[in-house]
């Protein structure tokens, strides 16, 4: 299991990764995932936000954002997510496990 202090070596390497390319959806969905380890969800629905805003069908962000609206337990959000990834992705294992 990695410690905290290397998820926040982590976010400080997403930090600068954004200044090279602010537009990275891989860094905003990876950091997404270094947010939800952190327990702080509010930061991590933020980049999946901004996932969107780069690719509205990029597939991990529905999976990482219905994940935090269950971890909310908001369920109706969760559920609404995963249906719109699954618009995208009819047979995304994640996403129908995740509606599960």
């Amino acid at each position: 299991n990695l410690q905290v202090g290397q998820f926040e070596k982590a976010l400080e390497e997403y930090k600068e990764g954004l200044k090279c390319d602010p537009e990275c959806i891989a860094i905003y969905s990876n950091r997404s995932a270094v947010w939800i380890k952190l327990k702080e969800i509010d930061f991590a629905l933020d980049d999946c936000q901004k996932c969107f805003e780069i690719d509205p069908n990029f597939i991990k962000a529905y999976v990482r954002m219905g994940n935090c609206h269950l971890i909310l337990e908001d369920y109706d959000s969760a559920l609404i997510t995963y249906n719109e990834g699954l618009e995208i992705d009819p047979q995304n294992k994640d996403l129908l496990q995740g509606k599960q």
